[in-house]
C-alpha cells in the first residue's frame, strides 16, 4: 500500500514539474510485425521502453503511400492497445488515420489524442504503455461495378507521440519501411508467401518483457 501511494504521489510531481528532456533507448530497438503475407520490415522502436516521468497527449502517424495509391472510398483507420501508469489492464482506441484518396508516392498524416490530463493521474498514459498500433484499411475502393477491391502499398510508417507537459514537440515512438513495400494492404489475408493482408501491427519490445 505504501509503494502505491509513493509511487503515485511522484508521479504527481513529474506532471507538475517543470519538463525535461527523457531520452529513449541509446539504441533503436528492433520489433516484430504481426501481418498476413511475406514480411519484407525493417522496424525499429525509438521510444523508451522503461517507465519515465513522460506522458502522451496525443499519437502522430505518418505514412507514405508507394507505387500503388489508395483509391476513393477507402479508409485507413489505427488501432492502439496501451496500458495505463496506474491499471495494467490492456485498452484498446481506434480512430480514423485518412479517408482517402491518395496518391502514389505521397504522404498522410493523423492525429489520435491519448487523453493523458495533468489533473487527473488515472488517465495518465506513458510512451512505455504502448503495447501495439495496428493499421488497418477498410471499404472496397469501389468506385463503379466493374472496379476490384482496392489495393495499396504502404511502403514506410513514421509514429511519434506528443507529451502533455510539451505537446509542441515530438518525439519519435517507431518507425519502419520496406521493399518492395512495408506493407501491401489488400481486401483479403494473402499466407505467408502472399502479398499481404487488411492489417498490420508493430509490437513494442516492451510487450516480451511483461
Amino acid at each position: 500500500m505504501f509503494d502505491y501511494f509513493t509511487k503515485r504521489a511522484l508521479v504527481l510531481l513529474s506532471v507538475l514539474a517543470t519538463p525535461v528532456a527523457v531520452a529513449g533507448p541509446a539504441e533503436a530497438v528492433p520489433i516484430n510485425t504481426v501481418h498476413c503475407g511475406r514480411h519484407y520490415d525493417n522496424m525499429d522502436w525509438q521510444g523508451p521502453i522503461d517507465a519515465d516521468n513522460t506522458f502522451l497527449d496525443a499519437i502522430f502517424i505518418t505514412i507514405n503511400v508507394g507505387g500503388d495509391d489508395i483509391r476513393s472510398d477507402t479508409g485507413v483507420s489505427a488501432e492502439i492497445t496501451f496500458r495505463k501508469v496506474f491499471n495494467q489492464t490492456p485498452i484498446t482506441t481506434t480512430a480514423v488515420v485518412t479517408s482517402g484518396p491518395h496518391p502514389n508516392d505521397s504522404n498522410f498524416f493523423g492525429k489520435i489524442p491519448m487523453g493523458s490530463r495533468a489533473d487527473d493521474l488515472n488517465s495518465l498514459i506513458s510512451p512505455s504503455g504502448i503495447d501495439k498500433i495496428e493499421i488497418f484499411s477498410t471499404s472496397s475502393g469501389s468506385t463503379d461495378p466493374f472496379s476490384t477491391s482496392d489495393n495499396w502499398n504502404m511502403d514506410s510508417i513514421s509514429v511519434q507521440y506528443a507529451q502533455i507537459n510539451d505537446p509542441s514537440a515530438l518525439k519519435p515512438l517507431f518507425w519502419g519501411s520496406g521493399q518492395p513495400w512495408l506493407h501491401r494492404f489488400k481486401k483479403y489475408c494473402d499466407n505467408e508467401s502472399g502479398e499481404g493482408g487488411p492489417r498490420w501491427a508493430a509490437i513494442s519490445p516492451r510487450v516480451g518483457q511483461r
